[in-house]
């Protein structure tokens, strides 16, 4: 299944997603990079995006930095959220998105 882990730096106001990438000895994991090897939205990508959303609404209304982060699956996971809910992504061996 979607881990994610938030890492808040309050005194420089600053939240780091990161977004666990394809751990082979899932099942779930190897049948999101499927479903991305297939042009689809992998099931897992709703539960990323809601991570971050709760993640975001435990924030201050203003003022903190959001940068989203991952490996492999985990950087889709992360473009894809900043695409939908903004804020930084830096990512590593990303499959790409199209959105």
């Amino acid at each position: 299944g979607y881990h994610g882990v938030a890492y808040i730096h309050k005194q420089e106001q600053v939240v780091v997603i990161a977004h666990r990438g394809t751990d082979s000895m899932i099942l779930s994991n190897l049948l999101s990079d499927a479903s991305l090897a297939l042009g689809r939205l992998p099931d897992a990508q709703a539960d990323a995006k809601a991570f971050s959303e709760r993640v975001r609404l435990g924030l201050p209304a203003s003022g903190y930095e959001v940068i989203e982060t991952g490996h492999s699956l985990g950087a889709f996971h992360a473009e894809m959220n900043v695409g939908y809910l903004g804020g930084y992504s830096v990512t590593f061996e990303s499959p790409g998105t199209r959105e």
